[in-house]
């Protein structure tokens, strides 16, 4: 019989020892003290705990069911956005570094949390107690310590990883506590080794990988709604399907997916046509269709990895390359840098006020602070 108290001092000191570590010696943490500090608690629960058959035959078709619908979409986002180059090594030897690495302490936090959870399944406080560790076991302290420097990589780090992990973490307790399910197990053990395998993967920026995690948790979610829900309830589970979908509309539109993109407006150089803190959208336009463009038309161009959003007042070409002079509305004189075909990004088509303060104001406070 397990002894729980020594799996329970195990597992805080696992707690602990992933966040101290890391912070002086990542290496040593990653290479050696982590895949042992898995191999103990794996060892332990399932000599002691797990002895017997914990999978069932539905948490295993659900799990590769999912696995693959996750593989799949995420691999169909690369036709959008381009293919790069796993970071990971595909070589055998390295393949099962990573793998002693990255997947065995997705064994060792799932077993923990199905052990926990069944140990204290009446007690709603441990319940959120238990979904907290498991979170703050997962999260990698040695990275942000090293992002404590810059709010703006930080910021962006917590969004894009710890948002959807504490997500993830969420639904894996409630799966285990309302339905005893090892699919989040199951499942993170097929994802992660599908992700370490492959040779190519998306090229994603952190926004839209966070935003693809939170929504995979969501259809998740609705997926075992659905198998479990009674008839009368299909409403419901109707009313799930269609809030997903609108949500992956506005995520890929704030992405920049659809022709039709978004820009908050930071200075007042347009006024009164679109102002500070305006959400402008813009039409996409090729190389074909920039050529069609002529004095008046307001145009969003990048310039130093900045979006600007001027009209045109002259058209220029020299028989060999086009190029644009443009102007505020509110400014006395023109730009001072020509804008190329190749610099134009869309054309102006409407306005929404004030909607980009908020994007505005976190931005100018991400890059307020340096440390030191």
């Amino acid at each position: 019989m397990i002894n729980s108290k020594k799996i329970e001092l195990l597992l805080f000191s696992y707690l602990i020892a992933s966040i101290i570590f890391p912070i002086f010696t990542l290496s040593l943490y990653q290479n050696y003290l982590n895949p042992l500090f898995c191999l103990l608690i794996i060892f332990y629960l399932v000599w002691y705990y797990f002895r017997h058959n914990i999978f069932n035959l539905q948490d295993i078709k659900y799990s590769f069911i999912i696995s693959f619908l996750f593989i799949s979409v995420y691999l169909a986002l690369g036709f959008a956005f381009g293919f790069g180059k796993n970071p990971y090594s595909q070589a055998i030897i390295t393949f099962m570094k990573n793998v002693t690495h990255y997947v065995l302490p997705i064994i060792a936090c799932e077993l923990s949390r199905i052990y926990l959870i069944n140990k204290y399944k009446n007690s709603k406080k441990a319940l959120v107690l238990i979904t907290i560790f498991t979170t703050l076991i997962e999260i990698n302290y040695g990275i942000i310590f090293n992002l404590l420097d810059t709010r703006k990589y930080l910021f962006r780090y917590l969004i894009t990883n710890i948002l959807p992990l504490i997500g993830e973490n969420i639904l894996a307790s409630y799966l285990v506590y309302k339905y005893n399910s090892t699919l989040p197990l199951l499942m993170n053990i097929l994802n992660k080794l599908a992700i370490l395998a492959l040779p190519i993967l998306p090229n994603l920026n952190g926004f839209l990988l966070g935003a693809f995690k939170l929504l995979r948790l969501f259809l998740i979610y609705i997926i075992f709604q659905y198998h479990y829900i009674k008839k009368e309830t299909l409403k419901t589970f109707l009313s799930y399907l269609i809030t997903l979908f609108l949500s992956t509309i506005l995520v890929l539109f704030m992405a920049g997916v659809f022709k039709y993109k978004p820009i908050a407006i930071v200075t007042g150089s347009m006024a009164p046509t679109f102002n500070r803190g305006d959400f402008i959208i813009y039409k996409s336009l090729n190389n074909k269709e920039v050529e069609y463009l002529n004095k008046g038309s307001i145009i969003v161009f990048k310039i130093d990895n900045k979006y600007v959003a001027h009209r045109i007042e002259q058209k220029i070409s020299d028989g060999e390359s086009l190029y644009y002079i443009t102007k505020g509305d509110s400014n006395n004189v023109t730009d001072s840098i020509r804008v190329s075909k190749e610099q134009i990004k869309g054309v102006y088509i409407t306005r929404i006020k004030y909607l980009g303060y908020p994007s505005i104001w976190l931005n100018e406070y991400l890059n307020s602070y340096k440390k030191g």
